[in-house]
């Protein structure tokens, strides 16, 4: 019997796309080789390639891809990828699009920490409370009235 010679496709043989119009004709394989290639998608040429490609896509399948590439990439590199749709002026619509949900973790996580810093207790209920809400104008005014009360029932009054 002669022996199977099958083609094993491995993360590693995927290519790695650094060019943007290379990203916008291929998305998919954008976003495969970011993941595939952990160490080169700390560079901000492979995530922001990627992030050019994914612009092309209606945004169920970007939020989809996006999904994957967060669940599958470090921390370090999520973080990365987060500063750049917030901040690089060309893809701030990804962030407003894809990523309003990290602006309001953002703003509890600050809620949250101010609360500490100034010494209030914060229970488990409020923590959760706080990290549930997706209330963009609530967060804030939560922020506001968090420099001014004595005890953190006194937020949600």
């Amino acid at each position: 019997m002669a022996p199977s010679h099958r083609w094993r496709s491995t993360p590693a043989a995927s290519p790695l796309i650094t060019d943007p119009d290379q990203a916008r004709a291929s998305p998919e394989l954008a976003v495969l080789s970011a993941v595939a290639h952990p160490v080169e998608a700390d560079d901000e040429q492979v995530l922001e390639a990627m992030l050019a490609g994914l612009a092309t896509l209606d945004e169920d399948r970007a939020r989809v891809y996006l999904n994957y590439v967060i669940s599958s990439l470090q921390d370090v590199t999520v973080k990365r990828l987060e500063e750049m749709v917030t901040t690089i002026q060309d893809f701030d619509y990804l962030g407003d699009k894809y990523f309003s949900h990290w602006k309001d973790q953002g703003r509890a996580e600050a809620l949250l920490i101010m609360l500490d810093a100034r010494g209030l207790e914060i229970s488990d209920d409020v923590r959760e409370r706080i990290q549930r809400c997706e209330d963009t104008n609530q967060l804030e005014a939560w922020v506001r009235r968090a420099a001014v009360i004595t005890t953190v029932d006194e937020l949600f009054d």
